[in-house]
C-alpha cells in the first residue's frame, strides 16, 4: 500500500473499505521486511535444531541433570517460538473496524510482544547459562563471581532490548501521530 493510499485511509478512518479490502491492502507477505524476517526465522530455527542435535554429546549433556537439560532445550523451543509470534504480529498489521482503531490495536501488541520478547530473551539466557555452569565445581568465591556476571549480563541485556523496543515503538507511535496531525485528527 502506498503512503498516499494509507493516509487517504486514515482520513476517512477506513470507512470507505470493507475490512476484506482494509486485509488485502494490510497482506504483506511479499514485503522485502517479511522475507528478510522469514529468512531469519528459518536460518535461527535450522541453527537451534543443530545446537540441540549436538548439544548432548558435544556439550556433555548426558553428563548433567535432566532438569537442565529440559531446561536448555525449552528455552531454545522458547526462542524459535518467540521468532514465530514476532513473524506472526508483523505479518497482520491490519486488526481493527477502521485504519486507526487497527493503528492503535498494532501498537499495544507490539508493546505487549515487546514485554514478551524481553522475557523470552532473558529467560532463555539464563537457562543456557544455567546448562553450562551446572556441572561446575562450585565454590565461595565461584558462587559471588558467577552472580555478579550473572547480573551485570542480564541486567545489561534488558537495559539494551528495552532501549530498542522504546525505539521501535517510538517511531511507530511518532507516525501515528504525524498522519493525525497532518489529517486534524484529534
Amino acid at each position: 500500500m502506498e503512503i498516499d493510499e494509507l493516509r487517504l485511509e486514515y482520513q476517512n478512518g477506513g470507512k470507505n473499505k470493507s475490512m476484506d479490502a482494509l486485509r488485502k491492502m494490510g497482506m504483506v507477505n511479499g514485503h522485502p521486511v517479511l522475507k528478510r524476517m522469514r529468512l531469519q526465522l528459518v536460518l535461527e530455527t535450522i541453527l537451534w535444531s543443530l545446537f540441540l542435535s549436538v548439544y548432548y554429546t558435544g556439550f556433555d549433556g548426558d553428563q548433567k541433570p535432566l532438569l537442565w537439560n529440559v531446561a536448555l532445550v525449552a528455552s531454545v523451543m522458547l526462542l524459535v517460538l518467540h521468532n514465530l509470534l514476532g513473524y506472526r504480529l508483523v505479518q497482520s498489521p491490519i486488526n481493527g473496524p477502521n485504519l486507526s482503531e487497527s493503528l492503535g490495536r498494532y501498537v499495544y501488541r507490539i508493546k505487549r510482544y515487546a514485554i514478551i520478547s524481553i522475557a523470552a530473551r532473558v529467560i532463555a539466557i539464563m537457562a543456557i547459562l544455567a546448562f553450562f555452569a551446572s556441572s561446575v565445581d562450585w565454590n565461595w568465591t565461584k558462587i559471588f563471581v558467577w552472580s555478579i556476571f550473572v547480573s551485570v549480563l542480564i541486567s545489561v541485556q534488558i537495559f539494551f532490548l528495552w532501549k530498542i523496543w522504546k525505539g521501535r515503538i517510538g517511531k511507530i507511535e511518532n507516525q501515528i501521530g504525524s498522519l493525525e496531525v497532518e489529517n486534524g485528527i484529534d
